[in-house]
C-alpha cells in the first residue's frame, strides 16, 4: 500500500513539475515521444546521499544533459533527501535565466 501510495505521489509531482512549465505539453505529448530523450538522473558527488550537491552543480548537469537532447529526467529517492527539491530549483532557475530551457522530471 506504502509503494502505491509513494508510486501515486511521484506521478502527481510529475504532473505539476510539466504543468508549471512554459511550454505545458501532457504527459502524453512527452511520453514515448522521441523528441523527449530521458535519462535516470542522480547528481550526487559524494558516497552519501546526505551530501546533496548545490544548486550550482546541478544546473551544470542539466545544461549538459540539455546539450546532449535530453528533455526527461527521472530521479530518485526524493523523500528520505534534499535532493529532489534542489534539482526542481535549479531547473526552476535555468528556466527563469532562458524561457526556452526544458526540463522535466518524472
Amino acid at each position: 500500500m506504502y509503494k502505491h501510495f509513494k508510486f501515486c505521489l511521484l506521478i502527481l509531482w510529475a504532473f505539476i513539475v510539466i504543468a508549471c512549465s512554459s511550454k505545458n505539453p501532457r504527459a502524453e505529448d512527452i511520453l514515448g515521444n522521441p523528441g523527449y530523450l530521458a535519462m535516470s538522473y542522480g547528481g550526487y558527488r559524494e558516497q552519501t546521499r546526505d551530501i546533496v550537491p548545490t544548486v550550482a552543480q546541478l544546473k551544470e548537469d542539466m545544461k549538459i544533459l540539455k546539450a546532449m537532447n535530453i528533455k526527461l529526467i527521472r530521479t530518485y529517492n526524493t523523500q528520505q533527501f534534499e535532493h529532489a527539491s534542489v534539482l526542481l530549483k535549479a531547473i526552476n532557475e535555468l528556466k527563469e535565466e532562458d524561457p526556452d530551457f526544458e526540463m522535466y522530471v518524472m
